[in-house]
């Protein structure tokens, strides 16, 4: 009971040019104890963020608490333009977590008149899976 009532999960911001990211990484063990403060927590994210649930390091997820993840990823981050990652989630959640790859590399081929060749350039695309 003691162990279920420390800190859920841990909570940073990372700054970018073209946006945040909020990465909540939840604890070993999250339990029914610790859902009014994920569930706030989901609550106060802003709209048209980016936001990454990391449970990579967890052993064990309760129900309540996976079905608060569902209900934010399917309903509110839809409503209002949340782009949620999930990362680290056991098959047994039956909670699909997102791609690896943040980047989308692609190629274009023009013709450069100067080089009076056709040319080769790598474009890299920021991607956050839905």
């Amino acid at each position: 009971m003691k162990g279920n009532l420390k800190r859920a999960y841990s909570f940073r911001k990372e700054t970018y040019a073209d946006g945040d990211v909020i990465h909540i990484d939840l604890a070993q063990e999250v339990s029914f104890l610790n859902k009014a403060a994920i569930k706030s927590t989901l609550n106060d994210i802003p709209d048209n963020s980016r936001v990454v649930i990391n449970a990579q390091d967890t052993v064990y997820i309760a129900n309540d608490i996976l079905d608060l993840i569902r209900e934010f990823k399917a309903t509110r981050a839809k409503d209002e333009n949340i782009k949620v990652k999930l990362k680290g989630l056991k098959k047994a959640y039956q909670l699909q977590n997102s791609e690896e790859s943040l980047n989308k590399v692609t190629f274009e081929h023009y013709y450069d008149a100067a080089k009076r060749m056709t040319v080769k350039r790598e474009i890299v695309t920021k991607q956050f899976p839905q």
